[in-house]
């Protein structure tokens, strides 16, 4: 199942935002992927928490005729969120890029978010981001293992089993 998101001051060619939706049922939790020119790549993480959680997996704008900035992104993901997740705040779960988004939106939009997963999250120091009133938690193995191999080491690391877990007892 997938939802599209159409969203107001783009061009004709790309009036929308993909959504892939894994799982149905469960609270909604938003995978947002890093780049933010490499969507798709969050698929093994979604597919891992799809048996109990509704996890939706926005692929994100590439650069058009517009500039893109960290606000269109924010609006983009906060339209994605009001769209798709239905009435119950998602988690927001971001990896590197996607992962200083999801912090950008719940800073934007605090009363949309349900919780923060920040993993690899790079730009804003670790006291900025405990200054959020929105419960996050943080994997930070992947600064030891690289960009994309943090993949292997979570699913080594039993990382989607403690991921579960959070959200599910957040969203309780």
């Amino acid at each position: 199942m997938k939802c599209s998101v159409t969203l107001p001051g783009n061009t004709p060619d790309s009036a929308s935002i993909q959504v892939r939706e894994y799982g149905s049922s469960g609270p909604p939790v938003v995978l947002l992927h890093g780049g933010p020119g490499a969507a798709g790549y969050m698929a093994p993480v979604a597919r891992q928490l799809a048996d109990s959680l509704r996890v939706l997996e926005p692929l994100q704008r590439r650069r058009e005729d517009e500039p893109l900035t960290v606000a269109r992104h924010v609006a983009d993901l906060n339209g994605v969120v009001q769209s798709c997740a239905g009435p119950t705040r998602p988690a927001l779960v971001g990896h590197f890029w996607g992962a200083m988004l999801a912090l950008a939106c719940a800073a934007a939009h605090p009363d949309t978010v349900g919780a923060l997963v920040l993993i690899g999250c790079g730009t804003f120091d670790t006291a900025s981001r405990d200054r959020s009133d929105v419960p996050h938690l943080e994997y930070r193995e992947w600064e030891r293992c690289g960009h994309y191999p943090w993949l292997e080491k979570a699913v080594r690391d039993e990382f989607f089993d403690v991921l579960r877990d959070w959200l599910t007892r957040r969203s309780a």
